[in-house]
């Protein structure tokens, strides 16, 4: 059942994860990211092994398309970093649908936590940057004229 796939494209902006169910490298949107990466909690959990391609098959078609639809809702509202640190935190270690109800505020508030690193980042590299700028300002590299010809 393993298609061959041609004109691949190559790792892009949108296209930034590498797809484990693939048998070429093959790069895949955020929201299929996050369906793999649950699909493979919720085989663990049932004792089972993905095959490539797992979400051609029946048993996964349908559970994966649902999740893809909540991942994109949930990529809209939140960054893709703070979505993956929840779900790889220990204490969401037997979720198997993004749509679980005690996810939301814990993707609010880890979204709200890298948002704040952002800015402090931001922040810092404004007064990095205005620190360098007043270092040029104050940098005289002429020679300065000492004597009775300096007053003029």
């Amino acid at each position: 059942m393993m298609k061959q796939r041609k004109n691949q494209p190559e790792q892009s902006e949108k296209l930034r994860y590498k797809s484990r169910y693939t048998p070429e490298p093959l790069y895949i949107h955020a929201a299929q990211y996050l369906c793999e990466y649950i699909c493979e909690l919720k085989a663990r959990k049932e004792k089972k092994d993905l095959p490539f391609y797992f979400w051609e098959l029946k048993e996964w078609k349908e559970y994966f398309r649902s999740q893809i639809h909540t991942a994109n809702q949930l990529l809209k509202k939140y960054k893709m970093a703070a979505i993956l640190e929840v779900l790889k935190d220990k204490k969401n270690y037997n979720t198997y649908s993004l749509r679980a109800p005690w996810l939301q505020n814990q993707f609010i508030e880890a979204n709200n936590r890298l948002l704040l690193k952002e800015k402090e980042l931001e922040r810092v590299k404004r007064e990095q940057e205005a620190q360098e700028c007043q270092i040029k300002v104050n940098t005289n590299t002429r020679r300065e004229m000492r004597g009775w010809k300096g007053c003029f």
